[in-house]
C-alpha cells in the first residue's frame, strides 16, 4: 500500500482551507442588497458589457425588483416588462445569491424543454462560471439537473407536465411566461405547497390581456418606476400615450412622448422619420408644468427613480413590476428611435398588417395586447360622415329605425348594438349604440326606440340555438354572415314578374329550426337572412367613405364606435394562378360594424335603400287637348 506523506505547510493548508468552508456553511446570509453583492461577485456573460462586473446603473429598476425577492414573507413576484430590459438577469442574479447563501432545491422553467439544450450552455453556465463564490459550489451537471453544494436545480420545460409535478421544490424561476402552455403554472403551484416559505418568480415579456401573465400581474402590487419631472418636481411614470390601456386604466389630458406633425415632419401627408425624430419629447403630464423633456435628459432623469404601486389592495406576499423600453438606458432605446418604431408599425397597420404594431406595444411598451387597433388615431376619413346632430336628435326626414345586435361572450356574454335610422335616398343617422347584457334589456331599448318587428336584427353566428329562441319569442330577424361571393336566388324577371330567373345576389332568405333545448325537440323555423361577408362591407365601405349615399355621424361621435368601425381591413391577395382580388381581414374589435352591415342589408331587403322611381314620363298624345266630337 502506497503511503500519503503530508508536510506541515499541506496540513495548514487543508486546515485553512476547511476552516473557509463551515466559515461559508455557517455563516448567515449578507444583510446587503443584492445588487450591492451582485455588483462584487457577477460577471456579465453576454450584451455589450460582457465580461465585466455587473453594474446596477445601467438597469436602477433591478434594485426594486431584487428588495421584493428578499422581503420575508414573499411569496410571488412577478415581472411584466418589454423585451431586453431586466427580467432574466434578475432572474439570473437572484438565483446564484440564493445558491450561495440560501440553498433550497430550485425549479428553473421555460416554455419548451427542448430551450434547455441551449439554455444551459449558453446562458447558465457562464453565470454560473462568472460568480466566483457560487462555481465554488458547483458539483456536476446532466441533462436537466445541476447539483450544487447543498441544493439542486432542475430545470424544465412548461410542455412537460409530467416532470412538473414530479418534486415537490421551495423556489421556483418561471422563465419565458408568455409562451408558457396553459395551465402549467397552477401544476407547479401545487408543488410547492409542502414549503411555508416557498417563493414564486416570473419574468416574461407582456403577452395578450387577460393571460396567465398578465392575471398574475394584475393581483400583485403593479410597481412602476417614477420619476421626478426636473421643473416641477411632479411624480410621474415614462409613459408612453394619454389613452386608457389595460396597464393604464384611466386617461390623462396632459403627458406622454409628442412630436411635431407639419409639412417639415409629414409633407404631403408621410412622415419623413429624420426630420421626426429631431421633434421627439417627453412632456410632464402636470397640467400646470407640462414641462418637455428630451432625450437628451434622460439620464439625469432616471437618477429620481422611485417606484410606485398601482394597486395598494395587492393580495399579501404578491409583488409585480411591468416597465417598457422608454426607460432603458441603452442607445437602442433612445427616445426619437422608439418613436419613429411607432410610426413605422401604425403605418404597416394602416395597410392591414398589426403584427409590428403588436410587437411595439408588448416588446417595446411592455404592456399587453389588447387584440385592437386603439392607439391608431386613423378613421380620418370618419371625420367627413360627422354631421351636426346629437345622439337620439329627432330627424323630420326619418322614415323607418333599425336596431341591430351582436353577440359576444369575452368577459360574460354581452350584445353590442346599432340603432340606425333612414330616410330617402339613401340618407341614414347613427341614432345611438351601446352594450347590452342580457337579451332582456336589448328588447327593452328596441321596445324604449319604437323599433318595429321587421327592424329588429341580430347576428346569430353565435350560440345559434338560444338567438333562434330569442327571435321566435320576441320577432327579432336572425342574421348571419358567410365567406362567400354570392348567392344564387330565383327570382321574378324584372321585365315579366311571370317569368322567373336566377341571379346573384349578396344576400339570400333560407329558414333556421329552433329545438327545444332540453329534448332537442323540433320546435319551430324562423326566417335567416344570409349575407355575403366581403360584399357586405364593400358596400358599407362606399357608404363610410362617402362615395353612396349620405350615410352620416353624430358630431361628438364615441371613439370606440369609431374604432370598431375600422376593425376590418381590406388587402389585395393573391392566389396561385396570380389573380389578384381583394378580401377583407378582421383586425380588431368589429361589432359595430357587424351591426352597421346587417342594418344595411335590411335597408335593401325592405326596400328603404331602393332607388326613387323614375320620373313620370307623360306622352305628348296625352298633353294634347281632347278632340272635339
Amino acid at each position: 500500500m502506497a503511503k500519503i506523506v503530508l508536510n506541515l505547510e499541506d496540513w495548514k493548508d487543508a486546515e485553512a482551507e476547511f476552516a473557509a468552508f463551515l466559515s461559508d456553511l455557517c455563516s448567515p446570509p449578507d444583510m446587503e442588497p443584492t445588487e450591492v453583492w451582485a455588483e462584487r461577485n457577477v460577471t456579465v456573460p453576454d450584451g455589450p458589457f460582457a465580461g465585466s462586473n455587473w453594474r446596477v446603473q445601467f438597469t436602477p429598476f433591478a434594485k426594486f425588483i431584487f428588495a421584493a425577492m428578499r422581503t420575508p414573507g414573499m411569496k410571488r413576484v412577478v415581472i411584466q416588462m418589454c423585451a431586453q430590459y431586466v427580467k432574466t438577469t434578475a432572474l439570473f442574479i437572484d438565483f446564484l445569491r440564493n445558491v450561495k447563501e440560501d440553498p433550497a432545491d430550485t425549479m428553473w422553467v421555460m416554455a419548451e424543454a427542448d430551450h434547455m439544450n441551449e439554455f444551459i450552455p449558453k446562458r447558465l453556465m457562464p453565470y454560473i462560471e462568472g460568480c466566483e463564490p457560487v462555481a465554488k459550489l458547483l458539483h456536476g451537471r446532466s441533462k436537466g439537473l445541476v447539483q450544487f453544494e447543498g441544493m439542486n436545480l432542475l430545470l424544465r420545460g412548461s410542455n412537460s407536465r409530467a416532470k412538473l409535478q414530479s418534486d415537490p421544490i421551495r423556489r421556483i424561476y418561471c422563465d419565458e411566461r408568455r409562451e408558457w402552455k396553459k395551465g402549467s403554472i397552477d401544476l407547479l403551484r401545487k408543488r410547492m405547497r409542502t414549503f411555508p416559505n416557498s417563493l414564486e418568480i416570473s419574468a416574461g415579456t407582456a403577452g395578450n390581456e387577460g393571460d396567465e401573465l398578465h392575471t398574475d400581474y394584475m393581483e400583485g402590487t403593479q410597481t412602476r418606476a417614477h420619476y421626478h419631472c426636473p421643473k416641477c418636481n411632479h411624480s410621474q411614470p415614462i409613459r408612453f400615450g394619454r389613452e386608457a390601456t389595460s396597464l393604464w386604466p384611466k386617461a390623462r389630458e396632459d403627458g406622454g412622448f409628442r412630436w411635431d406633425t407639419n409639412e417639415e415632419t409629414k409633407p404631403k401627408g408621410v412622415w419623413n422619420y429624420t426630420e421626426v425624430a429631431k421633434t421627439v419629447y417627453f412632456e410632464c403630464e402636470n397640467h400646470e408644468c407640462k414641462h418637455r423633456i428630451t432625450n437628451a435628459d434622460k439620464y439625469e432623469l432616471i437618477r429620481t427613480m422611485h417606484t410606485h404601486d398601482y394597486n395598494p389592495t395587492a393580495s399579501p406576499g404578491y409583488a409585480s413590476f411591468s416597465g417598457c423600453a422608454f426607460e432603458a438606458v441603452w442607445e437602442s432605446c433612445d427616445w426619437d428611435k422608439l418613436v419613429v418604431e411607432f410610426l413605422k408599425a401604425v403605418e404597416q397597420a394602416k395597410g392591414g398588417n398589426p403584427e409590428p404594431l403588436k410587437a411595439f406595444i408588448t416588446e417595446t411598451l411592455g404592456e399587453p395586447w389588447q387584440d385592437r387597433l386603439g392607439v391608431i388615431e386613423d378613421a380620418g376619413f370618419l371625420e367627413a360622415r360627422k354631421f351636426n346632430y346629437a345622439y337620439g336628435e329627432v330627424w323630420p326626414e326619418a322614415k323607418r329605425r333599425f336596431i341591430s345586435a351582436d353577440v359576444q361572450e369575452k368577459g360574460g356574454v354581452h350584445y353590442p348594438y346599432v340603432i340606425r335610422e333612414y330616410g330617402d335616398f339613401g340618407k341614414s343617422r347613427l341614432v345611438m349604440h351601446g352594450t347590452a347584457r342580457t337579451l332582456a334589456e336589448l328588447q327593452t331599448i328596441r321596445n324604449d326606440n319604437k323599433i318595429g318587428p321587421t327592424s329588429a336584427l341580430i347576428d346569430s353566428g353565435f350560440k345559434a340555438q338560444e338567438i333562434y329562441r330569442f327571435c321566435l319569442a320576441s320577432n327579432w330577424k336572425a342574421f348571419k354572415g358567410e365567406s362567400r361571393d354570392y348567392f344564387l336566388v330565383t327570382k321574378p324577371h324584372p321585365s315579366n314578374p311571370a317569368v322567373n330567373m336566377t341571379a346573384r345576389q349578396i344576400w339570400n332568405r333560407t329558414v333556421a329550426t329552433v329545438y327545444n333545448p332540453q329534448t332537442r325537440a323540433r320546435v319551430a323555423t324562423i326566417p335567416l337572412y344570409m349575407h355575403c361577408n366581403d360584399a357586405t362591407n364593400d358596400l358599407l365601405a362606399e357608404y363610410m367613405t362617402g362615395l353612396l349615399g349620405e350615410w352620416t355621424l353624430p358630431a361628438e361621435t364615441a371613439k370606440d364606435y369609431i374604432l370598431q368601425m375600422v376593425g376590418d381591413v381590406r388587402r389585395e391577395v393573391v392566389d396561385s394562378r396570380g389573380v389578384t382580388s381583394y378580401k377583407w381581414f378582421t383586425v380588431g374589435p368589429n361589432h359595430m360594424r357587424d351591426c352597421e352591415r346587417n342594418i344595411l342589408i335590411a335597408a335593401i331587403i325592405t326596400g328603404i335603400l331602393a332607388p326613387p322611381p323614375p320620373p313620370k314620363v307623360v306622352s305628348k298624345d296625352a298633353e294634347k287637348p281632347a278632340a272635339k266630337s
